[in-house]
């Protein structure tokens, strides 16, 4: 491309999505207990194994949530509550300390459905990394989303957690 041409595509924002639905036979009431009992995470979920909310349920709330990072050691990464409502959904958006490399939205939905609820976990992110490592991204998201998605019908389903869902 001759100097000072820009390229078509520039300035435009990448954007990779990764959505993983899961049928859980259990109410979105059930569901949610489980989802949203945070502490409970570590002895189930395989991915997020921590939110920290600070009891703050609100939009614009900061909330901590570590995962399992690079290498099997946890990362913890800085979010704002986007959305709360209760036994329907829950998102938040939030990325690297440097929006530019990567940014997105994170977002849980209970889906009524005949005989138990649809979990769907889906994220929209943005960034050089989505320019640059698309495809790898959205691969591990759909992985990461579905091994945490199976973890919480399983856990749901055997009825073995804990009742203390958040309800602000």
């Amino acid at each position: 491309m001759p100097h000072g041409e820009r390229r078509p595509d520039a300035g435009v924002a990448v954007r990779v999505c990764a959505v993983v639905d899961t049928f859980v036979a259990a109410s979105p009431a059930a569901v949610w207990t489980v989802l949203t009992d945070f502490d409970g995470y570590p002895a189930w979920n395989p991915f997020v194994i921590g939110i920290d909310t600070g009891g703050a349920y609100g939009r614009g709330a900061l909330w901590h949530v570590t995962r399992v990072g690079t290498g099997g050691r946890p990362a913890t990464i800085d979010v704002v509550l986007d959305t709360w409502k209760a036994e329907r959904e829950f998102a938040w958006v939030g990325g690297s300390h440097r929006r530019w490399q990567l940014s997105g939205r994170h977002s849980f939905v209970l889906i009524p459905a005949d005989g138990g609820t649809v979990l769907r976990q889906a994220e929209r992110v943005h960034g050089l990394w989505a320019l640059t490592r698309r495809r790898d991204l959205q691969v591990a998201m759909r992985e990461q989303f579905g091994r945490m998605n199976e973890a919480l019908r399983l856990e749901v389903e055997s009825g073995t957690s804990s009742d203390h869902g958040r309800e602000p």
